[in-house]
């Protein structure tokens, strides 16, 4: 078999964490997992890490905005 090396794009992800072990999973009253991810689902983190998501995107969409937006009107006035 013959191995190839692949390069992905990065991505950034966002979440929670716990740190945790196979004898404490086995426990309820020690177990972290399961109350993590119950606190994902209560607090709507997945949604206010989307909403982070979108803000970051929109704030580089602006900057590009800036940037770009001049230049077209200087085009089309150029054009008149």
């Amino acid at each position: 078999m013959q191995k190839t090396i692949t390069e992905l794009p990065e991505i950034k992800l966002l979440g929670i964490s716990c740190r945790t072990n196979n004898t404490s999973e086995m426990n309820i009253s020690t177990a972290k997992i399961a109350p993590t991810i119950q606190k994902y689902f209560q607090q709507g983190l997945g949604k206010k890490f989307l909403i982070e998501k979108i803000q970051e995107q929109l704030i580089v969409f602006i900057r590009i905005m800036k940037v770009i937006l001049p230049v077209i009107i200087l085009i089309l006035l150029a054009k008149k």
